[in-house]
């Protein structure tokens, strides 16, 4: 039995590193072991970032033998916080690789290229043909919650009810509730 593969994207301050730290308290709470890295593409608001995690069920007992990082066409589910840096990621997806995205586009800046007409990243992601989910987390979270900040958990919060993670939504609002508390008590110190 092999790990179950995910890629987290986004861009600085998209909430990608608190989605990992997420996944990794739920697979601790499921009793999973799960391992992975995240890699920093920019130092700043805004810079490529993603996380590579492998979950191992209870089942599997030999994660020790497996690299945290994925290899070409292995990948299970990406969870994409924008439309553009999903598309980084097409030499992991597979015919099954399921894709999660939060519906919005940032747009590149640069002074390098001559202004041309680009391509619409939800049809060239639509064109790969795998199973894909976007909606705009960001809208929800502000109906929701009041700002955007709530994306990623609600992101991830769609791919649990969808049965893509083998989480427990009660786990996850359990786990945002205590997140939330330490938070608090420690902005009061």
């Amino acid at each position: 039995m092999k790990p179950y593969n995910l890629i987290i994207a986004g861009t600085g301050g998209q909430g990608v590193f608190g989605l990992s730290n997420l996944i990794y308290q739920l697979c601790e709470k499921a009793s999973y072991h799960c391992q992975g890295s995240t890699f920093k593409g920019g130092a700043q608001r805004r810079g490529s970032i993603h996380s590579v995690l492998r979950i191992f069920t209870q089942e599997m007992d030999k994660h020790q033998f497996y690299s945290t990082q994925i290899g070409q066409g292995e990948l299970d589910l990406l969870l994409s916080m924008e439309l553009w840096e999903s598309l980084r990621y097409q030499a992991f997806m597979n015919p099954k690789t399921k894709i999660y995205v939060n519906e919005i586009e940032i747009p590149f800046y640069s002074d390098r290229y001559e202004e041309g007409e680009n391509i619409n990243p939800k049809l060239a992601l639509m064109d790969l043909g795998l199973k894909l989910y976007t909606e705009n987390y960001n809208a929800l979270s502000k109906e929701e919650f009041g700002h955007p900040k709530m994306a990623a958990y609600l992101l991830l919060k769609k791919v649990i009810e969808n049965g893509d993670l083998p989480f427990k939504i009660k786990d996850l609002e359990e786990l945002i509730q205590q997140n939330n508390t330490t938070k608090t008590k420690n902005e009061t110190h």
